[in-house]
């Protein structure tokens, strides 16, 4: 089974389905990298620099189980592994440990 992933209207949230049930939330944070170079783009006004390249992008898993306070998840380099992370959670969560 996979992860079915549906966008939020009028949010920067992914919500996260596994089985037809709810997971969580996704929160997609982009932070753009320090090591950027820029007085060589400066110097050179034809050098071009992909997004990829410019920013970093994060998921961030929040998991909201039995009624507690969301909790966020470390974040993750792709959704599917943030929600890989919010299931791994919610099993652990049930079997107690």
């Amino acid at each position: 089974m996979s992860f079915v992933f549906t966008n939020r209207p009028h949010s920067s949230r992914i919500n996260v389905w596994y089985d037809g049930i709810y997971l969580g939330e996704i929160l997609v944070v982009m932070t753009e990298r320090k090591d950027i170079d820029w007085q060589k783009y400066r110097s050179d006004k034809n050098l071009k620099m992909e997004p990829g390249e410019r920013f970093i992008t994060k998921y961030i898993g929040s998991v909201r189980v039995a009624g507690n306070i969301p909790k966020s998840l470390e974040p993750a380099l792709s959704r599917e592994e943030a929600a890989q992370k919010i299931l791994d959670y919610h099993r652990e969560y049930a079997s107690g440990e």
